[in-house]
This record gives structure tokens, sequence and C-alpha cells, in this order.
């Protein structure tokens, strides 16, 4: 995929790095009240998803994690390690609060700083910049067999896309639990947490 006029190339779709087999974990990412952004200005709205696109690729990409697919101004994303996904998503969500984002959406719904008072600092923390994502990570077993009782999570190669895709309750399970979250905020399903590393969970 080329973003920023062919000047870069991710290589978040290569086939090597899908998981296959064993445990899968399951990320998904939305824009909050990205409709409400578009109806607002196409032109911000162009400029700051090929941003939103770009820092997502990159997070991808660091982590050698896996694309399965863009579904609007959302993301689908397959790792083999709990760990990782939540590694990955942390960082998706400090990248795009350090993004350059476009001035011009900063006086936009959703789009504008927000900061928090913390008891005993001076300063207010920045904590929302620019688009708002939400992240939802759900990890199931993979199996081959599709019918009831089968594994929570199936794959399969297009052939037309030339990558994998991800079926099964798992999948279905981390869009619901995306759906949950409110933008800048990631949650993750108590099977994804038993499996954290402590390392992680601190």
């Amino acid at each position: 995929v080329y973003r920023q006029r062919h000047l870069i190339k991710y290589k978040t779709r290569e086939v090597k790095t899908a998981p296959r087999d064993g445990t899968i974990t399951i990320v998904f990412t939305d824009i909050e009240g990205s409709t409400a952004l578009w109806d607002r200005s196409k032109s911000t709205m162009t400029k700051a998803l090929d941003i939103h696109h770009n820092v997502i690729r990159k997070v991808i990409e660091r982590y050698s994690a896996y694309e399965v697919k863009t579904i609007g101004d959302s993301f689908m994303v397959a790792l083999s390690s709990a760990d990782t996904a939540v590694l990955l998503a942390n960082d998706i969500q400090k990248d795009l609060l350090d993004a350059d984002w476009p001035q011009e959406l900063a006086n936009m719904p959703s789009g504008c700083s927000e900061f928090v008072h913390i008891r005993g600092q001076k300063e207010d923390k920045l904590v929302n910049r620019g688009l708002r994502v939400r992240i939802g990570i759900h990890v199931g077993k993979h199996s081959d067999l599709d019918e009831e009782g089968g594994g929570q999570v199936q794959t399969k190669y297009d052939c037309v896309a030339k990558g994998y895709d991800y079926y099964g309750p798992a999948v279905n399970a981390a869009a619901r639990i995306e759906a949950l979250a409110f933008g800048g905020q990631t949650l993750i399903s108590s099977e994804v947490y038993f499996q954290l590393s402590q390392a992680v969970k601190a």
C-alpha cells in the first residue's frame, strides 16, 4: 500500500506475517464520530485520514502484525500474541496523539485537544488530540472446523485480494468490544488479559 505520493511503502499485508494456527489475536480500530467529521469538512478529513492510515500502518509494520483489511476508516489486524496486540494498540494511541494533524481539525467535533488535571501535577495531561480512535482486542483458538463446536477463529485465503481473512466467534467478539470503547480508549477481553505477561500487565 502506498501513501504520501508513493514515497512510503508499508509491508502490512505480507502473508508471511499472517497467523494461521494456534492462538490468534484480533484487533479492530475505528474513528469516533467520523461521519460528523466528514460532513463538516471532506478536505480536512481526507488529510486527516491519510495521517491516520500512515500512523496505524507504521505501527502494524513495527510489530510485524498482519493487516487483514480496512473497512471504511476501520482497521482489522491479526497477531499471534496477546502481548504484541496490546503493545501495538498502545503505540497506535500514543502515535496518534503525537501526529501532525491538520490545524483545521482542532475546530471540528471530536477533533480538538483535550486535557485532564491530575492531582499533584502542575501541568494538565494531554489525553486527546486529532482523530480519536477506539480499539477492541479479543483472542481465540484457530480451527479449520467451521461447524458448531469448532474453533473460535477460522482463516481463509482470498485469491483475489491475495491475503488471509478471519472469521468466527472471536472475530465477532473483537468487533463488539471495539464498538463499546470511546475515542482514545482501548478495550480488551478477559481472555486477552489472562494471556498477558506480567511485564505487559505492568
